[in-house]
């Protein structure tokens, strides 16, 4: 890569002053990094398409009828990213550049000269596309990055438009978008940013704002990178995506499209009301490195469960003295909250019933237990105190003391610690803001902090592997990170990654493999934590079933939003 930046200027291209609030949500997370500064804006001077009678009689002619008509329906309540606000106030300061671009051939736009030169002399290291249509030429050379632009779809599924629909149509478990640096190619540019959505099969409109929304911090987090002199991948080769390019869908394709989402909403009404997760602990003897060459977990022993009221998940465990105890979380679906149990190995082997031991008035779970200078630490998820709290066990396992706040004002989910390369370092996903898809980092000098967040953060959005599932460990000189792929279900299995670079600016890792639950197994439809304990393992597992309790209240919920009242 270049000479690293000490600031970077920008300019926005777009066709007007309103902009989408995903739009205006990405403009304001650039506008707030350090040494990044707004200095132009490019206006967009060509007429708009027409949209008189003959441009309606050639949709219909054309067989897009129906799809016109839905966007025109959505229109009316449009999906929250699509919601178009005025910034006219707040870039009235910013210098503006009117531009009516070239046409040459039927779709690409080019810059003229004039309009090319005046973007040179700016200063703009690059262009953030907003606007105009598929931009060709000289002005994807002219910034010293280019031209960034969005493609809220996988890339190498789909080329073309429009985001977030074909992934519904044709029953794709993920949804994909990429932040790439243009090139000639139609979506064949250098991609700066990349993440992964489970798709929403049941509404286009929450779909494709789920996709939006989620990709809104790509920008700024390039330029992070690149003040940081950690984003040697600006420069790397174009992709050769060999994906079709897809079009707007035809109107028999738009029948069977409503026909799909009609059957995918029932589908999840009915398991709303009738299907309630419920999960249990088991141990299996293997050690955990043999896991990374399986892909069905194997046989478990189960922890007898209660009943159907409750369940068991996110077990860690320790031996000591010739005993195992495990913490987990303790779920009620009465009182719809977790609070953190123990149960104690018994001289049988089986393990005795389950006691609570940890209670701090909120909803726990993800006890993250483990040792350090001969001391027993735990940090159970606590996500609506919006705090990481290390709590030390003072008569392990039925009292604790709280030792330190390791991070304030931050909804961290499953915040999993280790010590590694002379650091610590905690890995965590944020309730607030991808729970499921976006990885965070936070690094300490010592346990107790202070504890100061990754430079790159987030460092990953996919949710297949982001959200954190147990204990890291060594393997063969590397550390692996055991994460939650929620592709098909939330916590659906597990996979392992290899961590490549782990430093207070960069972070990469490479899939190894990903381990399933048991399909002839009791517990057979989910798999999410996974802790070391010796030679051994302790793990969760998922089943659906039907709850009493977990039916009457999603029932209330119902009836509750039928008559228009708050949900509770």
């Amino acid at each position: 890569m270049a000479e690293q930046p000490t600031s970077l200027r920008f300019g926005l291209l777009c066709d007007g002053l309103t902009l989408a609030r995903w739009q205006v949500r990405c403009l304001e997370q650039l506008m707030a990094v350090d040494g990044v500064s707004l200095e132009l804006v490019v206006l967009n001077e060509e007429p708009p398409p027409p949209t008189g009678w003959r441009t309606k009689l050639r949709t219909l002619r054309n067989g897009h009828f129906l799809w016109g008509l839905f966007r025109r329906l959505g229109a009316r309540r449009p999906a929250p990213a699509f919601v178009v606000e005025d910034v006219s106030e707040r870039l009235a300061n910013i210098p503006k550049l009117n531009c009516r671009p070239e046409r040459r051939g039927r779709f690409s736009q080019h810059f003229p000269a004039a309009d090319l030169e005046a973007v040179r002399a700016s200063g703009v290291d690059f262009l953030l596309r907003f606007g105009f249509g598929i931009l060709r030429g000289e002005i994807l050379k002219t910034p010293r990055y280019g031209v960034w632009s969005f493609h809220h779809d996988d890339v190498d599924r789909y080329r073309g438009m429009p985001p977030g629909f074909w992934e519904i149509f044709h029953g794709d478990k993920i949804s994909g978008a990429v932040l790439q640096r243009l090139t000639n190619r139609l979506d064949g540019g250098v991609i700066l940013q990349r993440g992964f959505f489970r798709t929403i099969r049941t509404s286009y409109p929450e779909n494709i704002n789920a996709v939006l929304m989620g990709s809104t911090d790509w920008p700024a987090k390039v330029c992070g990178d690149l003040l940081a002199g950690a984003a040697d991948y600006v420069d790397d080769p174009p992709t050769r995506s060999t994906a079709p390019i897809v079009y707007r869908p035809r109107d028999h394709q738009m029948i069977r499209f409503l026909l799909l989402m009609l059957r995918n909403r029932l589908v999840k009404q009915w398991e709303n009301l009738f299907r309630a997760e419920q999960w249990n602990v088991g141990i299996v003897d293997a050690p955990i490195a043999s896991f990374l060459h399986r892909d069905r977990v194997g046989e478990v022993r189960w922890l007898t469960p209660r009943n159907r009221r409750w369940f068991s998940a996110d077990a860690f465990a320790l031996e000591r003295e010739g005993r195992t105890t495990i913490l987990l979380e303790d779920y009620d679906h009465a009182r719809r909250n977790g609070t953190i149990s123990c149960c104690e190995s018994d001289d049988a082997g089986g393990f005795g019933p389950l006691r609570p031991c940890l209670d701090l008035g909120v909803h726990m779970s993800y006890p993250y237990l483990f040792e350090h200078d001969g001391e027993i630490y735990c940090i159970p998820e606590t996500h609506r105190l919006r705090q990481v709290r290390l709590l030390r066990a003072v008569e392990f396992p039925d009292r604790w003391e709280h030792v330190e706040t390791l991070i304030d004002d931050f909804a961290a989910l499953d915040a999993t610690v280790l010590e590694h390369d002379g650091k610590w370092w905690m890995f965590c996903t944020d309730a607030d803001h991808g729970s499921l898809t976006k990885l965070h980092i936070f690094w300490a000098p010592e346990l107790i902090g202070p504890w100061r967040a990754h430079a790159g953060n987030p460092v990953k959005c996919d949710v297949r592997s982001s959200r954190p599932a147990g204990t890291p460990f060594m393997h063969e000189g590397t550390l692996i990170r055991p994460g939650q792929d929620s592709t098909n279900t939330y916590g659906g299995a597990i996979a392992f990654h290899r961590v490549l670079r782990l430093t207070e600016t960069q972070f990469e890792e490479e899939k190894v493999s990903t381990l399933a639950p048991d399909p002839d197994g009791p517990f057979s439809e989910g798999l999410h934590t996974i802790c070391k304990l010796g030679d051994r393992v302790v793990v969760d597992g998922k089943r659906h079933v039907f709850i009493r309790d977990s039916y009457r209240h999603a029932l209330r919920r119902k009836l509750r939003r039928a008559a228009g009242k708050p949900s509770r």
